[in-house]
């Protein structure tokens, strides 16, 4: 979760895993990835799955993340998540 690092990072990783960059508004900190051709992995977290459709549209419309592969999870980190496509 160390973004601020990601460009000077890159080179030397193969991908890059970050938690809630969306609710910290530093995705795109991550893109030196995406520029790369490497992926993205993050995860944005809900209290309960029944909020995740509506979490669900906004963050995967976000462009922000347009190339991340994305997940939202519940924080204690249950089976259950929904993606982005």
């Amino acid at each position: 979760n160390a973004v601020s690092l990601a460009a000077l990072l890159e080179p030397d990783f193969d991908w890059a895993l970050n938690e809630e960059c969306l609710a910290f508004d530093e995705c795109s900190l991550l893109r030196p990835f995406i520029s790369a051709r490497k992926p993205v992995f993050q995860v944005e977290y809900v209290d309960a799955i029944s909020e995740g459709p509506q979490r669900q549209s906004e963050v995967c419309g976000d462009a922000t993340i347009r190339g991340f592969s994305t997940l939202i999870k519940t924080w204690d980190l249950g089976p259950e998540f929904l993606a982005c496509d």
